[in-house]
């Protein structure tokens, strides 16, 4: 299996989609659009959410993966060639990142305090019977976009996830082997400059999702059998986090705690959210017969991200609160990516499309409002 690139934004689509396709800054260059100004209130016990459209400027949809505690915002903008571009949102600006020399697409991944941005930049050519791909890993900082090294004999990687000390975590392509077997992937670790290689839980696959200021990684790698098990990386070994009784399991993002979230099978074969404390697994629930996965938790415990009803096609932002379930944007489609520490949401909510696109998808920031 090869590097690809992942679908966009963590928790919108099933986990099981994003682990199968193996693949949270810089100052402005040139800005592509201001945001639209459309908010809603949408009421939800003794709180309420305003939902701030951040458009998507000449494109036909967006997606905002991360947010940090200064509110700087990053995702990717879809043109209607199909190509992505990576976005910083930032003050009533939506900001184009700059792409490597000789690339055509890009997105952003994660920004940590200090405006650093973590993504790919990628040269994609599409032909009738093959296609032609190039990925990169990078960091966006100053105004430039700089490429992280790959490991030895390696071709193509991407970066994932990025902490406040500049480490990157993602994934990493291992030399072709011979004979023309699928090509190993394994999760990785940049830390000033170097890249190190994290292996995988016995398979030939692992990504690296998420890293907190500690330097711990999760993910999700295959095992021996091929299924896709949640990992913690620390102290140089990975540790099998086990599932909730079915095959696979996904870990998203990690806290400074060491709380982790994503998503696990149960015996039935559904996803739901889960919440790894101290090596326990906990079923975060709210699924009824549907599917549900966590893409982000901050530093107060807070947990956001999607349920996915059985059909595949009524999709939720979601706020698992200290045992509540909170929908952020009740009777909207959409997913969350990424909180801050202040409590501010970012993902994709469904907005009316530019014509003649039948549907699309509009990066938002949600922020929660307090009432008497």
């Amino acid at each position: 299996m090869s590097i690809q690139r992942s679908p966009p934004g963590p928790g919108w689509f099933l986990p099981l989609l994003l682990a199968v396709t193996v693949g949270a800054c810089g100052t402005s260059t040139e800005p592509v659009a201001a945001p639209t100004a459309s908010s809603r209130l949408t009421a939800h016990g003794a709180a309420s959410f305003r939902a701030i459209d951040l458009g998507f400027g000449p494109g036909i949809s967006s997606f905002a993966f991360a947010i940090n505690a200064r509110g700087q915002i990053v995702g990717s903008i879809t043109f209607p060639s199909g190509n992505d571009r990576a976005v910083l949102w930032q003050d009533g600006e939506t900001t184009e990142l700059p792409l490597l020399p000789g690339d055509n697409l890009a997105d952003a991944q994660a920004i940590n305090s200090k405006g650093q941005i973590a993504g790919i930049s990628e040269f994609l050519e599409e032909h009738p019977t093959f296609v032609i791909s190039r990925i990169h890993a990078v960091v966006w900082q100053g105004g430039r976009v700089e490429p992280l090294p790959n490991l030895p004999g390696g071709q193509n990687d991407l970066a994932h996830a990025i902490n406040d000390g500049g480490q990157v975590a993602g994934e990493c392509e291992l030399p072709p082997p011979q004979g023309g077997a699928a090509t190993p992937v394994h999760a990785c670790l940049w830390d000033h400059g170097a890249v190190k290689d994290l292996g995988t839980l016995g398979g030939t696959v692992a990504r690296a999702a998420g890293i907190n200021n500690r330097g711990e990684v999760v993910g999700s790698s295959t095992i021996a059998d091929g299924a896709f098990h949640a990992f913690l990386w620390r102290s140089g070994q990975m540790v099998d986090l086990g599932t909730l009784g079915g095959n696979n399991s996904f870990a998203a993002g990690i806290n400074a705690q060491g709380e982790i979230v994503g998503s696990a099978e149960t015996p039935s074969g559904v996803h739901h959210a889960v919440h790894w404390i101290g090596g326990q697994i906990a079923d975060l629930e709210g699924t009824g017969d549907g599917f549900s996965s966590a893409s982000d938790i901050n530093e107060r415990g807070e947990i956001v991200g999607t349920i996915t009803s059985a059909s595949g096609f009524d999709r939720r932002a979601i706020l698992w609160d200290h045992g509540s379930i909170v929908s952020i944007e009740p009777g909207k489609g959409g997913g969350a990516g990424g909180i801050n520490n202040r409590g501010q949401i970012v993902g994709g909510h469904d907005v009316p499309p530019p014509p003649p696109f039948g549907e699309a998808t509009g990066a938002v920031l949600w922020e929660r409002v307090h009432t008497p």
